[in-house]
C-alpha cells in the first residue's frame, strides 16, 4: 500500500475555554471542508497538531476520535490519522440513526411518518420530473429493467419492498444529479421498513405497480409534468394507506386517494 502523502498545513490557534474538544474538532474539519488536507492525507502527529493550536496531545486526540467516529478520520496503526472519503453509505447511515434513536418515524418521535412522508413528497416528485427531462435512452432501459424486477417480486412482501426502494433510486439516479440519490439514501432506511409494513397484501403489491407502470410511462415519455403528478399520486396513495393501519386521523387522511392506473391503461388527464 502506498505511502499516504502528507502536506504542509497552517493551524490557528485556538483559546482555551469550555468545548476545546469542539472547537479543535471543527477546526480540522473547516480544513478538510477547504482541501487544506484532502481524502488519503495524513495529519501531522498529536504532539505537533497540539503545539500548533496551543492546546495539550490529550484534547487533539479527543477531536481526532470523535471526527473518527463520524467516518471524517481513520486511525491506523503504523500510519498514523488520515482523512477519509466520506461517501453517501456514511451520509445514509448518520441519518438512519439520527431518525431511529429519536424515536423513528411513529408519532410518539420528532419525526413522524407524516413529517417523513413531507420530505419524501417534496424530493421524489420533483426527481420524476426531472428524471422525464434527462432520461437517455441507456436510462430508461435501466428503468424498465428496474420495474420489470419489481413486478416479478410480487410474490414476496420483503423482496417487493426491496424492488420498490430500487425503483425509486433508479428515478433518482438517472437525473444525472447525485446529490438527489444522497438524499434519497439518507432516508432509505426507513422508507425501506415503511414498505415492508405497507406492502404485506398483494393486492398491495398488485396496486403499487400500477402506479409505477404510470410513473415509468411518463418518464419514457419525457413527459415531466405528468411524471410529478404520477409520483405525487402513488406518494399520496402510500401515505393513505399507512394511515388506514392505524395511524391517528389527521386532515390529510380526507383528500382523495389516487386511483391507480392499471398496466396497459392511459394515465387519466
Amino acid at each position: 500500500m502506498a505511502e499516504p502523502h502528507r502536506r504542509t498545513v497552517k493551524f490557528t490557534r485556538v483559546e482555551r475555554e469550555m468545548g476545546l474538544t469542539d472547537r479543535v474538532a471543527n477546526q480540522l474539519l473547516d480544513m478538510i471542508a477547504a482541501r487544506q488536507v484532502r481524502p488519503g492525507d495524513r495529519l501531522p502527529p498529536e504532539r505537533e497538531i497540539g503545539e500548533s493550536l496551543g492546546v495539550s496531545r490529550t484534547v487533539v486526540r479527543e477531536a481526532i476520535r470523535a471526527l473518527a467516529g463520524k467516518g471524517v478520520l481513520s486511525i491506523n496503526s503504523g500510519r498514523g490519522v488520515v482523512v477519509t472519503q466520506v461517501n453517501t453509505d456514511n451520509v445514509a447511515e448518520a441519518m438512519r440513526l439520527f431518525i431511529e434513536t429519536r424515536g423513528g418515524y411513529h408519532e410518539e418521535g420528532p419525526f413522524s411518518y407524516e413529517k417523513i412522508h413531507e420530505v419524501r413528497e417534496m424530493l421524489e416528485v420533483r426527481v420524476a420530473t426531472v428524471a422525464a427531462e434527462r432520461a437517455t435512452e441507456e436510462d430508461l432501459e435501466e428503468l424498465r429493467a428496474a420495474f420489470q424486477a419489481l413486478t416479478e417480486a410480487s410474490d414476496s412482501p420483503e423482496l417487493s419492498s426491496i424492488r420498490d426502494v430500487e425503483f425509486h433510486r433508479t428515478i433518482a439516479k438517472i437525473t444525472h444529479n447525485e446529490l438527489y440519490m444522497v438524499m434519497l439514501d439518507s432516508i432509505g432506511h426507513v422508507l425501506l421498513k415503511i414498505r415492508e409494513e405497507t406492502l404485506g397484501k398483494r393486492a398491495r403489491r398488485q396496486g403499487a405497480i400500477a402506479f409505477h407502470k404510470r410513473i415509468l410511462d411518463a418518464i419514457e415519455h419525457g413527459d415531466s409534468v405528468e411524471a410529478g403528478l404520477a409520483m405525487a399520486d402513488h406518494l399520496q396513495d402510500s401515505a393513505n394507506l399507512w394511515r388506514s393501519l392505524g395511524q391517528k386521523p389527521t386532515r390529510a387522511n380526507n383528500r382523495r386517494s389516487p386511483r391507480p392506473v392499471a398496466v396497459g391503461e392511459s394515465a387519466p388527464d
